[in-house]
């Protein structure tokens, strides 16, 4: 009984937050430059960074590092609530190969880089504390760390980077229709 109460709880707190805040359309998310493969200890690498971009544009936190594999995916939760569209950051992984599918090594976190003390910083500090918290209740909810069932409002969707040029910086935004788009700057 008391789960069911928590749940209700907790998807009424998700959704009003949602109606008070903007969705994520028309926004970039991440910006990525692709260093390059080499072979470390018998397995290949990949060099990257990935910088988490705000609601201003600003980047929120950078990620730079080598993943063992040939190929680099990052996926997004995204979240459709209240006729809005949040997307969050979910993982960055590895690929051996392009073909493997979903076939991938353990990735790296990204939450932890823009949900701090209750705060989701991908909001930017434009807004109010009050509005990165009700972003954070969103973002609790898409990554799973609420441990409510979310049926369909959160849908995990992966892009594949293995066609990214080394050197080039490239740029991951939401585009007007609500679809993710992959470019070059």
């Amino acid at each position: 009984m008391f789960y069911i109460i928590y749940w209700g709880f907790t998807l009424s707190k998700v959704y009003t937050a949602a109606k008070s805040i903007p969705d994520s359309t028309e926004k970039e998310l991440l910006r990525i430059n692709i260093f390059g493969n080499s072979q470390r200890e018998g397995e290949n690498t990949v060099s990257a960074t990935f910088s988490l971009i705000d609601s201003s544009g600003s980047e929120t936190a950078v990620i730079e590092r080598s993943w063992v594999g040939n190929y680099l995916t990052v996926d997004f939760y995204k979240v459709s609530i209240n006729k809005k569209i949040f997307y969050f950051p979910a993982e960055i992984s590895s690929k051996d190969q392009i073909f493997d599918g979903n076939r991938r090594r353990k990735g790296t976190s990204l939450s932890r880089y823009y949900d701090e003390n209750g705060q989701c910083m991908l909001l930017g500090f434009a807004s109010t504390k009050k509005q990165r918290h009700k972003l954070y209740d969103i973002s609790s909810f898409a990554n799973g760390s609420l441990k409510v069932p979310r049926f369909y409002s959160v849908k995990k969707i992966g892009m594949d980077l293995s066609f990214c040029r080394t050197g080039v910086y490239y740029s991951i935004r939401v585009e007007k229709d609500g679809n993710l788009k992959l470019a070059p700057l």
